[in-house]
């Protein structure tokens, strides 16, 4: 997904390859029409070239048509109309000439008798009888629109002669060189005469120059728009593909963030927060709105910022375990890895933080150590338990029998009776051991759990009243129970309740509370003693340790394996000087 977000906008290639495919394709398109265009309009000029040519030559022969009606009409007479014809400023020329390209008639006199040499076949434009054009080149390099067909003044060329003859008769005065010469035939036979007319092509020239120009701009502005709109299409269609995978990629990355089990921290190059998931939220107890846009050295332990410091080109990544105060314990063991963030440009866009709290693991560790360290103790308990209890009975046995022989002794009594508890717990001390050792087998049923701490209570209410150490119950759901081995408990109620008593000096309270904690259930004892050194907290589970002048130190060794038995959990939490908090907890769902 990451490459189809970038793969259009990032690569000049594309459009280079757009832009040059869509000129490959509009380029002939454009050319095509433009040629076309060009070639149109300068058809249309020839043909208004043609149009004003045949005017003129109908004018003329109706001139001359006009003319032979009046007396003294002539050869003069007619040279007299050409030049005056031609006086327009857009014609050349206006001629007649035989077949044989002899002038007759010339707008310019001096040309007369001169022979007219078109690359045309006269012969065949007399017997065309059609108006005919050409574009003929002077001798002066410039090119004249030409417009010539059979003269006829007199109607159509086949009706001509027999027109004339009858003027003839009608008008006496008509010059006979005129009617002699003009020889015309239905079928072009015998000679002919033909009209000339040159028309200038400056006008046309640069009309068609104009348009030509027009046309090509026209082109070039239209092959512009054109690439402007296939090239806006593309950028469009780009753009919503950039914009919808930009769109995807977005909701993908804001779910992995948010659904990310560390806490991931994203700075700035200035070191201001720009990301902060909901791991990183509960890892600091501080919401994302807050956190955002801050500095990070103004919300984050220093533990985590001073690391970031030492990031540069020569060391991009770090990772490292730092202790910082997280989930508002105490510093807790987490686990640093920071990155510096670097584009394709190579420049520099901050940093990259994740977070994750091994306390967990830590904790997961020191069981799995603790778990290692039992078992070896438990196959050791185990063996020399057996041992020693053979020894200790004979030891015992030897014992009671001295005492019993020597009844009358006070001092040898006295002896006896010490040898005999000795034994005795000596005998307690192993079968503790033996207890430690062995699997446990729990027998469970369903107990309520107010009634249950009330007796557990009960069976110290002596030894309390004794050192003036006031029990407390907190109030309990009355139909709050738990699936549990009663026995198993108590026992670990009364080691619990023991080692709070011994920790009280003097008068003090003990106060006994359950309450559910989501999906458990919490037991907890609080004593007012004296309190345990945090350094020896992570000992006091481990057999063979006790902070008091008695006991075995297997106590809370053997509450520790009974709990987690039910597939619970306990810890200690203690304060010197202001007591100690055992706090047990047992899942409600035991079918897990």
């Amino acid at each position: 997904m990451k490459a189809q977000i970038s793969s259009t906008l990032r690569q000049p290639r594309f459009f280079g390859w757009v832009f040059f495919g869509t000129l490959a394709v509009l380029l002939p398109v454009f050319a095509f029409m433009t040629m076309d265009n060009i070639k149109r309009q300068r058809s249309n000029g020839f043909q208004l070239m043609a149009q004003k040519g045949a005017t003129i030559i109908r004018s003329f022969e109706a001139g001359t048509r006009t003319g032979m009606l009046e007396i003294h009409w002539g050869h003069a007479r007619l040279q007299h109309l050409a030049s005056e014809i031609a006086q327009q400023p857009d014609i050349d020329y206006i001629l007649l000439a035989d077949v044989s390209g002899t002038i007759i008639v010339h707008s310019d006199e001096n040309r007369i008798g001169e022979r007219y040499q078109p690359d045309i076949d006269l012969n065949t434009v007399a017997a065309a009888k059609v108006f005919e054009t050409r574009v003929l080149e002077q001798p002066d390099g410039e090119q004249v629109f030409v417009v010539f067909k059979p003269f006829a003044p007199m109607g159509r060329p086949d009706m001509q002669m027999m027109g004339m003859q009858r003027g003839r008769r009608r008008m006496p005065h008509i010059p006979q060189w005129f009617t002699d010469d003009m020889k015309l035939s239905k079928k072009g036979g015998g000679d002919a005469y033909l009209i000339f007319v040159g028309l200038k092509m400056d006008a046309l020239q640069a009309a068609q120059r104009a348009d030509i120009r027009k046309s090509i701009l026209m082109a070039i502005v239209m092959l512009m728009v054109g690439l402007a709109g296939i090239m806006l299409l593309f950028l469009g269609q780009a753009y919503r593909s950039a914009r919808t995978s930009l769109s995807h990629v977005r909701a993908f990355s804001d779910k992995v963030m948010k659904q990310m089990p560390m806490g991931l921290i994203a700075l700035d190059p200035e070191k201001r927060v720009t990301a902060f998931n909901e791991a990183a939220e509960s890892l600091f107890h501080l919401a994302s709105y807050q956190a955002v846009g801050r500095q990070a050295a103004d919300i984050l332990p220093q533990a985590v910022v001073i690391p970031i410091d030492g990031l540069d080109e020569n060391c991009p990544v770090i990772s490292r375990e730092v202790s910082c105060p997280v989930n508002s314990k105490q510093d807790q063991p987490v686990q640093l890895s920071a990155a510096t963030l670097f584009d394709e440009h190579k420049t520099f866009l901050g940093y990259v933080i994740l977070l994750k709290d091994l306390s967990e693991i830590k904790n997961l560790r020191e069981r799995i150590a603790r778990n290692q360290r039992m078992a070896t103790v438990g196959r050791l308990a185990a063996g020399v338990a057996h041992e020693i209890r053979n020894p200790l009975s004979s030891i015992k046995g030897f014992a009671t029998y001295f005492k019993e022989r020597y009844n009358t002794e006070a001092e040898d009594q006295s002896i006896s009776t010490i040898m005999i508890q000795e034994v005795e717990r000596l005998n307690r001390v192993v079968g503790e051991l033996l207890d430690f050792s062995k699997p446990l087998s729990l027998s469970r049923e369903q107990t309520p759990v107010g009634d249950f701490l009330a007796d557990s209570l009960k069976r110290i209410e002596t030894v309390a009243a004794e050192q003036q150490v006031a029990l407390v119950q907190e109030d309990t759901d009355q139909g709050l129970t738990m699936d549990v081995d009663p026995d198993k408990i108590s026992q670990v109620l009364l080691n619990l309740y023991l080692n709070a008593m011994d920790a009280i000096d003097g008068s003090g309270r003990l106060t006994v509370a359950a309450r559910m904690n989501g999906d458990a259930l919490s037991i907890s004892v609080t004593d007012s003693g004296r309190g345990i050194e945090a350094e020896k907290l992570p000992k006091i589970f481990d057999p063979y340790f006790t902070t008091k002048s008695t006991g075995t130190g297997l106590g809370l060794a053997i509450a520790h394996n009974i709990v987690e038995a039910h597939g619970g959990r306990i810890h200690v939490e203690s304060t010197v000087g202001e007591g100690t908090r055992v706090t047990f907890s047992l899942p409600t769902d035991t079918s897990v």
